[in-house]
């Protein structure tokens, strides 16, 4: 932290660069363009940098500098971002506002949740967009721990692991909170139902505490898949509700199940998700994916 002289216009009174943004900060401040000047302006402020001399440096005026300073002690690395413009708000899907909501915060600080308002103003968004995003997937701003996904029956916890993928079928195997792993101990013999085949694989490296989730009813009824849920009672079945997407399911479960309380890590988690589920829409060869170790991440691969 740098303190600078009371009462000297040319300096900003304190300024606190918080530990997770240093490094966002020092990687815009290399690049070029407008978030290049804001990082830099408050780089150099925190070094005890007077303002003119910022200003000098970079080439606006003092004005400038105080205002970037102080938009970044209000809401730090985020206030640094351009402002949503005016005019029609920009189109977002309802499964992107939802998945913000779960796993973004306010400014980055965990212990402040989304309003409509804040989370519209955010996206770029209206308010009613948010407001009946939230309707429509069951999510309360007053009781968020309280959300499920929609499914039959529900899951009794929160995601915190996808550990399998298997789109032809459209099958995903997720583990919840509060559920400790359960060791396979008999793995029927299955021949040439990919859907078993796929149960048993995730069930050999993960355990039978698995929640299934699928969007077609019938994958449960195929003689083997049934086998291997009656060998396994800890393994559960789950169906995903009409009028929802089983690939939304899979970007909600998989951003719950890479959430991170650092808020740049927030925004990477969201990147990385709504791109690797819009790559699988647009595979048109089946992908099939089990989690070797719960820190790897999905890679696309053909079954």
């Amino acid at each position: 932290m740098a303190l600078w002289p009371p009462g000297r216009q040319s300096y900003v009174d304190v300024m606190d660069i918080r530990d997770d943004d240093i490094e966002q900060l020092r990687e815009w401040s290399a690049q070029s363009g407008p978030h290049a000047n804001r990082a830099a302006m408050v780089l150099m402020a925190s070094d005890g940098m007077p303002l003119a001399e910022i200003a000098r440096r970079l080439r606006t005026t003092r004005s400038t500098v105080t205002a970037w300073c102080q938009r970044y002690r209000d809401e730090g690395v985020d206030g640094l971002r351009d402002r949503p413009r005016q005019g029609r708000p920009q189109a977002i899907d309802d499964v992107e506002l939802l998945l913000r909501t779960l796993i973004t915060s306010p400014n980055g600080q965990a212990w402040r949740r989304w309003s409509t308002r804040s989370l519209a103003a955010e996206v770029g968004a209206s308010n009613g967009t948010v407001a009946r995003a939230w309707r429509r997937w069951g999510y309360r701003s007053e009781a968020p721990a309280e959300f499920r996904l929609p499914l039959s029956p529900a899951l009794p916890g929160r995601v915190v692991d996808v550990v399998g993928i298997h789109t032809k079928h459209r099958v995903l195997a997720v583990r919840v909170a509060g559920e400790p792993a359960v060791p396979s101990r008999r793995l029927p013999v299955v021949h040439d139902d990919e859907v078993a085949t796929f149960i048993s694989h995730v069930l050999a490296r993960h355990g039978s505490a698995i929640h299934l989730i699928s969007a077609d009813p019938t994958v449960y009824e195929r003689p083997e898949v049934q086998a291997v849920l009656t060998a396994h009672p800890h393994l559960r079945a789950h169906v995903v509700m009409p009028g929802f997407d089983w690939l939304d399911i899979t970007t909600l479960a998989l951003g719950m199940a890479k959430a991170s309380p650092s808020p740049r890590h927030q925004r990477a988690v969201v990147t990385a998700v709504l791109r690797f589920v819009d790559a699988l829409r647009r595979r048109t060869d089946p992908v099939t994916w089990v989690q070797d170790a719960p820190a790897v991440t999905p890679a696309l691969r053909s079954a």
